[in-house]
C-alpha cells in the first residue's frame, strides 16, 4: 500500500508494483479521499451520503471503460441500502486520460497536415499507432485548428498587400491578405471569389476599420496592380503613403527582355533595373563586354552566337558572384536615394529615343507612377517591395499545394495552420505518446 499524504491511496498487487511511481504520477492530482485498489479501481474510500436519502452508501463493485483500447480502468459503484439508489464514480479521470492522448494526436495532425501529408496518408501512419479512418482524422484536424485562437497583430504602420491565387478544385479563388510590415505577422486574411475593386475595398475597409476611422497615417505597399492607386486613396481617404513594389517592377522589365537577347539590350535592362536599385558594377561589366563584342569582326552569325552564347554565361557567373559576395556580407542590393533615381531617369527620358517602343511604354508607366515608386524613399526605413508577403506567401501556401486544395474551407484551414505554425502553436507535445503508454502501463496489469 503506497500512501502519501494528501494523495489518493494506491493499493499494490504483483502485477503492477513495478509500476508503483506511474500510479503515483498518475493520481497525483487527486485528494486522500480516493483510492486505487489491489484489483484497479478508482472510488472514494468513504462512499458518498446517498443523494436521496442522506444515508452513507456502501461500495458495490465497479463498471469497466477502456481508454482507446490501450487500457482499462475501474470506476467505483455506489449502492444505498435504504433507497436502493445506485452511483458511479465521476470519469474525471478518465476523461483527463483520453484529453491528453487525443491533444498528441491532434497536434500530430497538425504537423503532418502543414507538411502536406494528406489525410489517407495520415491514416495509413496511425494504423501503426491507433487506427483512425481518413474521415475521423480530417474531422479531428477541422476542430483541433478552429479552437485555436491566434494571438493579436502589433499595432500596424507599415502594410503589405497581395493576392494569391489557389484553387478550390476548378474554381478559381483569390487569396487576399494583409501583412503587417514591422512585425510581418498577418492582420488578415480572405479567400475570396474575385479580386474586383469592390471585393477588395469591403475587405481593406471591414479589416483595417480602426485605422481607417482614426485617420491614422499607413505606408502600403501593393504591386501595380490595375486601380490600386485609386482604390487606396479612396479606402483610406488620402492618408495612405501607397508604394509600388520595385522588385515587381523588375520582373516585369525583365519579362520584356528575351533570355537570348543581345548584350547590349541586357545593357539597357540593367539602366532600367539602375533606377532604384545601385547596378553600377554589373553596368560597368555589360559596357566592358559591349566594347568587346563591337571590337570584334565575327566570320559569320554561327560564330557571332558562340560568343553571345559564352559571354552570357560568363554575366551569369558574374552575377551569381555578386549575390553571393552579398550574402557573405549580409548585404542587399543597395537601394537608391531619391535624387539618385530623379538624375538616372531624367537622363534615360532623355535618350528615350533611342530604346525600342516597349522600352518607351515602361519609361513611361514608371514616370506616370513615379510618385508610388519613389514613396520608400520619401519615409524613414519604409519598404520598397513586397518581399514580405511573398515570403510568407512562399512558406504558407506553396505553389504545388495551391493546386491541390480542392474547397475554401481546405484552404482557410491550410492559411490558418500556417500562422499556427508562427506563433509555435503547434509541433511541440507536453508529453509524448510514448509517455502516454508508460502511464496507461499499471492500468493493463490492476487487477
Amino acid at each position: 500500500m503506497l500512501c502519501v499524504p494528501t494523495m489518493t491511496a494506491i493499493a499494490t498487487n504483483f502485477l503492477n508494483l513495478p509500476f508503483a511511481h506511474q500510479l503515483v504520477d498518475a493520481f497525483k492530482e487527486y485528494s486522500n479521499e480516493y483510492e486505487f485498489t489491489a484489483e484497479g479501481v478508482f472510488r472514494r474510500t468513504i462512499p458518498p451520503a446517498c443523494p436521496q436519502c442522506g444515508k452513507q452508501m456502501c461500495h458495490n463493485g465497479s463498471n469497466k471503460y477502456h481508454i482507446l483500447g490501450l487500457a482499462t480502468i475501474k470506476l467505483g459503484r455506489y449502492h444505498c441500502s435504504k433507497c436502493n439508489q445506485s452511483l458511479q464514480e465521476t470519469n474525471i479521470f478518465l476523461d483527463n486520460m483520453k484529453l491528453e492522448i487525443s491533444r498528441i494526436f491532434a497536434g500530430l495532425y497538425q504537423v503532418l497536415r502543414y507538411h502536406d501529408v494528406s489525410y489517407e496518408g495520415i491514416s495509413d501512419v496511425m494504423e501503426y499507432l491507433i487506427p483512425k479512418s481518413s474521415d475521423t482524422i480530417c474531422r479531428r484536424f477541422f476542430d483541433s485548428v478552429a479552437s485555436i485562437q491566434l494571438p493579436e497583430t502589433s499595432p500596424i504602420q507599415v502594410i503589405h498587400y497581395d493576392e494569391q491565387h489557389p484553387k478550390a478544385g476548378r474554381c478559381q479563388k483569390y487569396r487576399l491578405t494583409l501583412l503587417n510590415g514591422v512585425t510581418h505577422e498577418v492582420i488578415a486574411e480572405e479567400v475570396s471569389d474575385n479580386k474586383s475593386q469592390k471585393a477588395i475595398k469591403s475587405f481593406f475597409k471591414s479589416n483595417l476599420k480602426d485605422v481607417i476611422e482614426s485617420s491614422t497615417p499607413v505606408f502600403i505597399v501593393t504591386d501595380q496592380g490595375k486601380g490600386y492607386a485609386e482604390l487606396i486613396a479612396d479606402v483610406f481617404n488620402g492618408n495612405a503613403i501607397h508604394q509600388y513594389c520595385t522588385f515587381h517592377l523588375n520582373q516585369n522589365i525583365a519579362k520584356e527582355f528575351s533570355r537570348k537577347c543581345q548584350m547590349k539590350d541586357e545593357l539597357v535592362k540593367y539602366k532600367l533595373f539602375n533606377i532604384f536599385y545601385n547596378r553600377e558594377e554589373e553596368l560597368n561589366y555589360l559596357k566592358g563586354v559591349c566594347e568587346e563584342e563591337a571590337s570584334i569582326s565575327f566570320k559569320d552569325r554561327n560564330e557571332k552566337h558562340e560568343w553571345l552564347k559564352k559571354a552570357k554565361i560568363r554575366f551569369y557567373d558574374f552575377l551569381h558572384e555578386q549575390e553571393l559576395s552579398r550574402r557573405r556580407a549580409h548585404k542587399n542590393l543597395g537601394l537608391r536615394t531619391y535624387y539618385e533615381s530623379y538624375v538616372i531617369m531624367n537622363e534615360l527620358l532623355n535618350n528615350a529615343h533611342s530604346f525600342s517602343p516597349i522600352i518607351q511604354r515602361r519609361l513611361n508607366k514608371i514616370q506616370k507612377g513615379w510618385n508610388h515608386f519613389t514613396a520608400f524613399q520619401r519615409v524613414d526605413d519604409a519598404p520598397a517591395t513586397n518581399n514580405a508577403i511573398e515570403n510568407y506567401y512562399s512558406t504558407s501556401l506553396k505553389g504545388q499545394s495551391k493546386k491541390q486544395l480542392r474547397t475554401d474551407r481546405g484552404i482557410n484551414l491550410h492559411m490558418k495552420l500556417s500562422s499556427m505554425r508562427r506563433s509555435d502553436l503547434i509541433g511541440k507535445p507536453k508529453i509524448t505518446f510514448l509517455e502516454v503508454i508508460l502511464k496507461l502501463i499499471p492500468f493493463r496489469a490492476a487487477g
